[in-house]
């Protein structure tokens, strides 16, 4: 019987540390994100779910949350409800966010046939998020936090669930807002 609970508080201890581990942000990771706050993000032009070409340049001028992604990512649902909740919170305030997704847009497409959100989202991603904002070196989705005068004051990694997205994007427009 100890031996039975023994083995059961072992793998409890295991799968409650590998799931802390996961969550961690490793030293590559920290020396990307270091490479990017207080730089100008690298300007780019791209076509939204609607056909509408977003520019990041046009957004000069506002609090813009830049949000990379991807269909298989098993947080990114409460990620992107908490992004939808900062979008109509924060709209009169100027804050805007985009969703790129770094997947096809009919893979992209599929996933969102059964939500709503009212950001733009841009799909076929995958190289801008690669070579110009680091997903090759930062893993999972990410928040780039851009203030109003066009400078990455913030990058996110590793943000959890819905909550904790909210709250940490809450905390970030506060500060530079």
């Amino acid at each position: 019987m100890i031996h039975k609970i023994f083995c059961t508080l072992l793998l409890f201890v295991f799968f409650v540390g590998t799931q802390n581990l996961t969550a961690q942000i490793t030293s590559e990771e920290t020396a990307a994100v270091k490479t990017f706050e207080g730089t100008t993000p690298m300007p780019f032009e791209a076509p939204d779910m609607n056909g509408t070409k977003q520019f990041l340049p046009d957004y000069q001028g506002k609090t813009v949350i830049l949000y990379f992604w991807d269909t298989k990512c098993k947080n990114c649902v409460g990620q992107l409800n908490a992004l939808e909740k900062i979008n109509r919170e924060f709209a009169k305030d100027k804050v805007v966010v985009l969703g790129v997704a770094e997947d096809e847009k009919k893979v992209v497409a599929s996933f969102l046939s059964t939500k709503s959100y009212n950001f733009p989202i841009i799909p076929n991603a995958l190289e801008l998020g690669n070579l110009a904002y680091g997903g090759d070196k930062m893993n999972g989705s990410r928040a780039f936090i851009v203030d109003k005068s066009g400078t990455i004051q913030k990058v996110l990694l590793h943000m959890g669930g819905e909550s904790e997205t909210y709250n940490a994007i809450k905390a970030q427009i506060a500060t530079i807002n």
